[in-house]
């Protein structure tokens, strides 16, 4: 199968990027598996070594991890902007 690689690609990859920084690790075999790894790993988050990750960043996460493009973020802009709101909201 084989798809066109779009800037909703980057903003799937991206999510994986940010994952596998909490996860120290990749812990999935392919990248379609992305939702049920975060799935996963906030699961694991609540025991340690773990570090937890704030909801508002899981739940940006699972926009970057749509099935449908479409429903993903439009850009990499917003999603930058998402992660300055959870930056701000998380200090305050």
């Amino acid at each position: 199968m084989d798809k066109k690689l779009t800037l909703k690609t980057d903003i799937w990859s991206f999510g994986l990027l940010i994952l596998e920084a909490f996860a120290g690790e990749v812990t999935w075999n392919l990248g379609l598996t992305a939702p049920s790894a975060l799935d996963s790993y906030l699961k694991l988050s609540a025991l340690d070594p773990y570090p937890p990750m704030p909801y508002d960043l899981a739940d940006m996460l699972y926009r970057c991890f749509k099935v449908d493009p479409d429903d993903r973020w439009k850009s990499m802009e917003d999603v930058s902007q998402a992660l300055r709101n959870i930056t701000e909201y998380n200090r305050a």
